[in-house]
């Protein structure tokens, strides 16, 4: 599993035309490489292989959940959804529906992302 980490700080043009900046997200080395430089500077078109979104006081969950679904129409392949007040982590895959995880431990990656873990036992402490 090799490839690159942004956080919120970068955003990402989806097929849709829509922007993205998740809180943090990960794309492949290969997927990365074949990023034009130029387009380095500016919002890249790219879709991340995997995404994390963490809920603030003030979102609304059916929004928060309607973007994620649409993170996934525009073919991100793994994404989650981490409601700290409620411990849940809302698991979001084009072959599946969304899958809620409530008070795990962890959230371990699928497909790009095999092998990876997500200790949420800090982010519900947080809470």
């Amino acid at each position: 599993m090799a490839g690159r980490v942004a956080d919120s700080s970068v955003g990402i043009q989806l097929p849709d035309g829509s922007t993205l900046s998740p809180d943090a997200c990960f794309v492949t080395t290969e997927r990365f490489e074949a990023i034009p430089k130029a387009d380095l500077r500016r919002f890249p078109n790219v879709v991340p292989d995997f995404i994390i979104e963490v809920m603030l006081p003030s979102d609304r969950l059916r929004e928060s959940q309607a973007k994620m679904e649409d993170r996934v129409a525009n073919g991100v392949p793994l994404a989650g959804l981490i409601d700290a007040d409620t411990k849940t982590v809302d698991v979001y895959q084009p072959s599946a529906k969304w899958q809620a995880l409530v008070n795990a431990a962890s959230l371990e990656g699928a497909g790009p992302v095999e092998g990876f873990v997500l200790d949420l036992q800090r982010i519900w402490s947080l809470a």
